[in-house]
């Protein structure tokens, strides 16, 4: 190894261990779609949580056709309503875990009587473990390193004409 190539590489080693990484928390999309409406229709989807935790229900219209009316969901469980009726946009619920059924439904007036929704469900659990991220930075700059200590002395003009 070149010694003048050290000091830097050690250096470079060192600032990036001594950095500081977190830990990654994320949360479980349990439905993510956008639909048709025809008419008036309902839809329903059922989950099984493992534990207690957070659910974010987001419901939006999307402008195409016709303008949905009265979309709405409804978050229940075997033994009762969660969550009352959410009309187009966002509810927050903590839910105990379990079964959870979610029930959608609209009515899509107008001359083509078809109409368009976004319908995203997501979780956090309470309890998470968080999961360390590993020190990519490290091994990144480690390899930069190891790049620029070996790399190739430059050619000579001859040797770029008869190797390429």
């Amino acid at each position: 190894m070149k010694r003048k190539w050290m000091f830097p590489a050690v250096s470079l080693f060192v600032l990036t261990a001594c950095l500081r990484f977190g830990a990654a928390r994320a949360d479980t999309v349990l439905y993510d779609s956008t639909g048709l409406i025809t008419g008036t229709q309902s839809f329903t989807q059922s989950f099984d949580l493992s534990g207690p935790g957070t659910l974010t229900v987001t419901l939006n219209p999307i402008s195409w056709f016709d303008v949905l009316q009265n979309l709405n969901v409804l978050l229940s469980t075997p033994s009762g309503l969660i969550s009352a009726n959410l009309v187009d946009g966002v509810e927050t619920v903590h839910f105990d875990g379990g079964q959870l059924f979610a029930d959608w439904f609209g009515t899509a007036n107008g001359a083509y009587k078809i109409g368009a929704y976004g319908l995203t469900i997501s979780y956090r659990p309470d309890s998470v473990t968080p999961v360390p991220l590993p020190l990519s930075f490290v091994l990144l700059f480690s390899g930069l390193t190891l790049l620029l200590i070996h790399r190739r002395p430059a050619r000579s003009p001859a040797e770029r004409l008869f190797l390429g």
